[in-house]
């Protein structure tokens, strides 16, 4: 249980209650990197949109009233593969996320590091993925403190158009703009493997 707000992106993106979410990839646009995020009565709390010319990704996270909250892209120089996360449009690192082993092709977990953890020797939040990546469980630093999770739904659409779908429970008084941009990142890094997969099978 969460006893102390986490705020990484605003307060404004706290609930006292729990939240859950449904994002959605958006199957007809130009990238593969555009996502809609719902609340439970289909309201839209985020749009995320994909720079189709950025060489490393770029992502913009906008609220309804299309203010831009979050952008993201590739990490330019790393080992691991990972993503850096800003705050609104400017060059503010909120935090970066980087996959934990690249090795172990059928689970992806990321370690998390705020902007102001510079050495990175300890994470400061962990996001551990379920088998295949099906579905993932958000822990603060200390590996106990559950703030959210997410399940892929399979659906109708999901499987005809490519539609996928996220459901996701945040917990109370966590950053839900935190916890979408970790699925999104998780999921363009799954993306990813998935397609260097199927290259090199060809």
């Amino acid at each position: 249980m969460v006893m102390n707000p986490i705020t990484i992106v605003s307060s404004r993106f706290l609930s006292s209650d729990q939240l859950d979410l449904k994002i959605e990839r958006k199957p007809f646009s130009l990238s593969q990197g555009d996502f809609t995020v719902t609340n439970t009565d289909g309201g839209v709390i985020f749009d995320i949109k994909q720079n189709f010319f950025s060489l490393f990704g770029r992502r913009v996270m906008f609220d309804a009233a299309g203010i831009p909250v979050l952008s993201f892209h590739k990490k330019l120089w790393s080992f691991l593969p990972g993503w850096d996360v800003f705050r609104g449009d400017s060059n503010e690192k909120i935090f970066c996320a980087k996959e934990q082993s690249p090795f172990f092709p059928i689970i992806t977990s990321l370690n998390v590091f705020l902007g102001c953890n510079t050495k990175e020797n300890v994470c400061d939040f962990e996001v551990k993925s379920g088998w295949f990546d099906e579905s993932c469980t958000i822990y603060a630093g200390d590996d106990t403190t559950i703030v959210a999770k997410m399940r892929k739904k399979h659906t109708f659409q999901s499987i005809a158009l490519g539609k996928d779908r996220y459901d996701v429970t945040v917990y109370p008084n966590v950053d839900y703009a935190f916890i979408v941009a970790l699925v999104v990142i998780l999921q363009e890094l799954n993306e990813e493997k998935n397609n260097d997969e199927k290259k090199s099978a060809k």
